[in-house]
């Protein structure tokens, strides 16, 4: 005999909403797993930015900028001038301000190592110290931005893309220079001897220091003495909104730079 059905025949609408509850409850799922999915990028990629200073720039791009930004703080280190367009976002100094730097520690340092006289009158000419003192730190300057030969040897990385250049320079011998120049001019006043005798030590300096200033380019010509090679590092700080970073030099870095370019 057939098997009696006690249970009731189900509605249409009750089959309907069974059904409906199957799909609701897969979407549901997918939707969930999507979700998770979503969240483990959105966790990962931010662990990537924090935890490993990602920043959507490859490395082969960084070590490229620091080989051309690494080429315009030496130009500007140890010259003063380079002709980056970008320079101010990398040494954050202009050449302006460089010189007027430069030119106050010369006229410093020539007037704090020896003592000269403000105003001398010598060979019908008169020498003021301030004119003196300005006209020999412009010579100075203009030998400081004498072009130098230099190579970079290695750059590294640290783990936030910090660099780390190292170089060698052919550094010019300013004090070679001045005396080459010093020379030129004590023969000179040898033909003057008579006149220097009556004039006070802080006098004659004035005298020489204008004298020095008036035939440092006769005497140069151009050609200034170089020292033996020397090796010199800087550091470059790295810095990045995503995808475009860019480098910068401290003026510690410039301060180093510069002396590495000058004989000891």
């Amino acid at each position: 005999m057939p098997k009696e059905i006690s249970e009731k025949p189900h509605s249409r609408m009750e089959r309907n909403w069974s059904t409906s509850k199957h799909k609701m409850s897969r979407y549901t799922k997918i939707l969930a797993i999507v979700s998770v999915l979503i969240m483990l990028t959105v966790i990962g990629f931010a662990v990537a930015i924090i935890g490993f200073n990602y920043d959507g720039v490859s490395q082969n791009t960084r070590e490229k900028l620091v080989e051309k930004d690494a080429r315009t703080v030496l130009d500007f280190g140890l010259t003063g001038e380079t002709s980056a367009k970008n320079a101010q976002s990398i040494v954050l100094l202009s050449n302006a301000a460089w010189k007027s730097e430069i030119s106050a520690s010369i006229q410093h340092t020539l007037s704090t190592t020896r003592t000269v006289a403000n105003q001398v009158n010598f060979a019908g000419k008169t020498y003021d110290k301030k004119t003196v003192m300005s006209d020999l730190a412009n010579h100075y300057m203009q030998t400081l931005q004498t072009d130098r030969e230099y190579s970079i040897q290695k750059v590294s990385f640290d783990k936030y893309h910090n660099a780390k250049v190292n170089y060698i320079v052919t550094p010019i011998d300013l004090p070679a220079a001045q005396k080459k120049v010093q020379n030129d001019v004590d023969k000179i006043l040898k033909h003057d001897v008579g006149s220097l005798k009556k004039l006070k030590a802080s006098q004659i300096r004035l005298v020489e220091y204008g004298m020095i200033s008036d035939n440092w380019d006769r005497v140069l010509q151009g050609k200034v003495p170089t020292a033996d090679k020397k090796s010199g590092q800087f550091n470059l700080l790295y810095s990045s909104q995503w995808r475009s970073p860019s480098y910068q030099a401290t003026k510690a870095n410039l301060n180093q730079i510069l002396n590495t370019g000058l004989s000891e």
